[in-house]
């Protein structure tokens, strides 16, 4: 039995990966904790597993930090991935490593997996002479930061100036693995050969399903030939939500679709009769009745709509989620839509083209859909992880001699 740290940031998209890893590490005997600079409402962590949260001194300079993520919904794409860097997950990694380091140093895992953008799991590792997995949530994590050189030297040396800060002394880039990078998506989906050979893709990890204590009456759903249409734009719209929601209220009133929408009820005074509007619900229930997902991009919501076979409206609110909602577009699994160009029409014209008969996007998301199911998931993961890291043995992983690299 080995001892295995999951380090990762608060952010549902990026817990939501490790929970089907970590789950399929419990159950190949491990000893498996996660740790989390501050809580997650809702987090369940698998049976078997426990959680350390390493900020609960500096609980409300981490809410201050993660809450300036709102702030780059209304910028450019590369101004918010630059915010977000510089504003967030630099400061993030700073006020997490003392503490994370000391709770590392203490439990002496065999092998640490850490988030992509939490950095400071992956120095907290080479401080403490721990080999390191880096898992990407979206297929964007593994790749060059961006084609044009001037953006690539800015995130470097945003990377290696944190590393100076916090005190590490290696001239090398530590933010990933250089061992094994774990990417949750198929090798299809992607569409580059710009990859280094630690690099693998695993496909989709849902195994274990979002956390909800929300019912959901699937039977409302249950409607003949009506079609089904779910709206999930995440947490990063929160500023505009109301404009946005009241534009989709106008647009899909009266149509011949129901929709299911995931957000506070109280942000309308008055929804459309064919609305059906919860803050939360059971995705894995409610996706086996859904035609068409309209959403922000986010990666988990984008893998569990393609292994159903329902093409998507992909509207990107920031970071990631462009290159996301390109991948959508590139694969004709769906449509990628601009916000701040949403006028009238737009929306219902795209959800009418995805549902029309024998579409495209339809067909092709169905193919995808056969790829997702054989991609191999948490267990291919924790297969390659074992491979590199240990020797196998009746699915439990025993420590070779000699496994961490000089770094």
């Amino acid at each position: 039995m080995a001892k295995i740290a999951i380090v990762v940031i608060p952010f549902w998209g990026h817990v939501n990966v490790t929970l089907s890893v970590g789950q399929e590490l419990i159950a190949r005997g491990h000893n498996v904790r996660w740790f989390l600079p501050t809580r997650l409402n809702g987090l369940v962590i698998p049976d078997g597993g426990d959680i350390v949260y390493t900020n609960t001194n500096r609980q409300s300079e981490v809410d201050e930090l993660i809450g300036k993520l709102e702030a780059c919904r209304s910028k450019p794409a590369f101004e918010g991935v630059k915010y977000v860097m510089e504003e967030v997950l630099v400061p993030l990694a700073e006020a997490m490593f003392d503490k994370l380091n000391d709770l590392i140093a203490m439990y002496l895992p065999d092998l640490i997996l850490h988030d992509e953008q939490t950095y400071a799991g992956a120095f907290c590792a080479y401080q403490n002479g721990i080999p390191y997995v880096t898992t990407h949530p979206a297929p964007s994590g593994i790749f060059e930061t961006s084609g044009l050189e001037n953006i690539r030297e800015w995130y470097f040396n945003c990377l290696m100036q944190l590393q100076t800060k916090l005190g590490i002394r290696s001239r090398k880039l530590l933010y990933i693995s250089a061992e094994l990078g774990l990417a949750f998506s198929p090798r299809d989906f992607a569409n580059t050969e710009n990859l280094l050979p630690q690099q693998k893709f695993v496909g989709p990890c849902t195994d274990v399903a979002r956390t909800c204590s929300e019912t959901f009456d699937t039977s409302l759903l249950a409607n003949g030939n009506k079609k089904n249409i779910l709206v999930s734009i995440g947490t990063l719209l929160s500023g505009e939500a109301s404009n946005f929601f009241r534009l989709a209220a106008d647009e899909f009133a009266d149509t011949p679709y129901t929709i299911v929408v995931t957000t506070e009820p109280e942000i309308l005074e008055n929804w459309p009769a064919n609305f059906i509007v919860q803050k939360r619900i059971p995705y894995s229930g409610v996706l086996k009745h859904i035609d068409v997902i309209i959403t922000h991009g986010g990666a988990n919501t984008v893998c569990e709509s393609i292994a159903n076979g329902i093409p998507l409206i992909v509207i990107p609110m920031a970071y990631d989620q462009y290159y996301v909602g390109d991948q959508v577009e590139i694969n004709k699994i769906g449509v990628r839509l601009r916000y701040k160009r949403l006028k009238p029409g737009i929306l219902l014209k795209a959800c009418n083209t995805l549902l029309a008969e024998n579409n495209e996007y339809k067909q092709n998301v169905l193919r995808f859909s056969e790829v997702y199911k054989n991609a191999g998931g948490a267990k291919k993961a924790c297969d390659l992880i074992g491979s590199h890291f240990f020797a196998q043995n009746k699915h439990n992983f025993i420590k070779k001699e000699n496994t961490q690299k000089t770094l």
